[in-house]
């Protein structure tokens, strides 16, 4: 079951895209809710999202399988998700798993949001 003290998953438009924000921890108590959000997105017609992770606190193997899982999701639905992440902890997470060019994260709010737009 899913913390939802731990994890904030917040949901806005930023000039017309989608973003779903995560504040806390991305852990094997909360990883549920991120796929979760994706899949309501997806059935409101929304394909091309950014996943702004600057705010979370603590990631760990859990969380990680949960953006791959969100990248599978819009992906399969024809769509892309631009990752923002910060250097700590999130951003050096992925670095040592190989997967931070592989999920196309940037640090970048902006180059995120060009990246969704094509």
């Amino acid at each position: 079951m899913a913390d939802t003290d731990l994890l904030h998953v917040e949901r806005r438009d930023q000039d017309g895209v989608p973003v779903l924000q995560l504040i806390g921890d991305l852990d094997i108590s909360t990883a549920g809710l991120v796929p979760e959000a994706v899949v309501r997105m997806v059935r409101e017609g929304h394909t091309q999202i950014v996943v702004d992770l600057r705010e979370v606190e603590l990631i760990d193997s859990v969380g990680v399988r949960a953006l791959l899982h969100v990248r599978r999701r819009l992906w399969r639905n024809d769509g892309s998700a631009a990752f923002v992440c910060a250097e700590e902890p999130t951003g050096r997470v992925l670095r040592l798993m190989g997967l931070y060019d592989a999920l196309g994260c940037t640090d970048d709010f902006d180059s995120a949001l060009a990246r969704v737009r094509g």
